[in-house]
């Protein structure tokens, strides 16, 4: 590995991939990409793909399930080590905004955004305990259910995006997580 040499590439790399993002936000496409994200198998946002039905084991359906964030249980921490870790973290965000070209005003209010929607979806994230009940992650629905709890989300769209066979049933493992995912889309 030559260290010199990554250190110096730094950003290039990334920059196509960092402008698709950028453009995509522009446009009001970020769905799409968040769609090509998953047929690449990056996991953004939520977790799309397809398991056993838990019910009928004959059966195998398409699943979304909550995703990842950077610091899930310390959004909703009230203690003094929570509050320190997210304020360096604030810092680490907007330290990777700056890394990728935007200026010190602007890295840390983009940062600020992006703690502001982590922190709304951790509120919805089941925990650890919560998940081990399988009967939680059950909630099997067909698609003008999951139209109803998610309006602003394009299914439809996304499913084929994804390359997904048919659907006609999802298990939405956490559906208040997908209720806050769909807010922050209403929002726009």
């Amino acid at each position: 590995m030559n260290e010199s040499e990554i250190n110096a590439a730094s950003m290039r790399p990334l920059q196509p991939e960092l402008e698709r993002l950028e453009e995509s936000m522009i446009i009001g496409t970020l769905q799409n990409e968040i769609a090509r994200l998953h047929r690449q198998g990056v996991g953004a946002v939520f977790n799309f793909g397809s398991e056993q039905d838990y019910k009928n084991s004959a059966l195998v359906i398409a699943a979304a399930q909550q995703g990842e964030l950077g610091l899930p249980d310390y959004y909703t921490g009230e203690d003094e080590g929570s509050a320190k870790l997210l304020a360096e973290y604030l810092q680490h965000v907007a330290n990777m905004f700056k890394l990728a070209g935007d200026g010190d005003a602007t890295g840390a209010a983009e940062a600020k955004v992006v703690m502001e929607i982590e922190a709304s979806l951790a509120k919805a994230t089941m925990t650890p305990v919560e998940l081990h009940d399988a009967n939680n992650s059950y909630h099997k629905m067909t698609l003008s259910q999951l139209r109803e709890l998610t309006p602003h989300f394009a299914w439809n769209e996304n499913f084929k995006e994804v390359g997904s066979p048919a659907v006609s049933e999802v298990n939405i493992r956490q559906p208040e997580f997908f209720k806050e995912v769909d807010a922050a889309f209403g929002d726009d």
